[in-house]
């Protein structure tokens, strides 16, 4: 079990790093799960059909900014993070340094990485998404993931696929 969380739903709301507080040059941790350290293995094991390693990853960066808002270099940092080494951390979180860990905060979402940066969305914009999830829009893009689908309706979408992959190959 982790022993920090931020609770997103309490008081810990002020442990959310305001976008308008990031400054060139501040020091920024990112972590997350990059496929080099988290393999699949695809041989069976018993009724699982593969399996993975969860490794966590958390390398150091620094805040830099330009037209696209800020995102995090690793120029000058240890090792190497290009795409290869940081592929797969997307969605991971970023955050502060801080002498007490109880005192770090959360600074944005990772999106994309590679050529020693990393881009991120400020928790701050993230974070009314978060809250308010329940109130947001929905379209369902496989109809199979709500419920089990009938013969009928199972060949319908099959249908629909090979007439859509047709048109396509004309």
């Amino acid at each position: 079990m982790p022993d920090r969380f931020i609770d997103l739903d309490g008081k810990d709301l002020k442990r959310v790093f305001k976008r308008s507080n990031l400054f060139e040059g501040k020091i920024l941790l990112t972590s997350g799960y990059p496929d080099v350290k988290n393999y699949f293995n695809w041989e069976p094991i018993g009724e699982f059909t593969h399996s993975t390693s969860v490794q966590r990853h958390i390398t150091t960066g620094i805040c830099r900014f330009d037209d696209g808002g800020p995102f995090i270099s690793f120029e000058g940092t240890e090792g190497s993070q290009m795409y290869e080494d940081l592929n797969g951390m997307s969605g991971g979180v970023i955050f502060d340094v801080q002498e007490k860990a109880v005192n770090t905060k959360w600074c944005g979402l990772a999106v994309t990485a590679g050529d020693e940066i990393m881009r991120f969305i400020p928790a701050d914009l993230v974070l009314p998404a978060i809250l308010d999830y329940e109130k947001t829009e929905a379209e369902v893009i496989d109809p199979a993931f709500e419920r089990e689908l009938t013969l009928q309706e199972q060949m319908e979408i099959y249908a629909q696929y090979l007439r859509n992959t047709y048109a396509t190959i004309k």
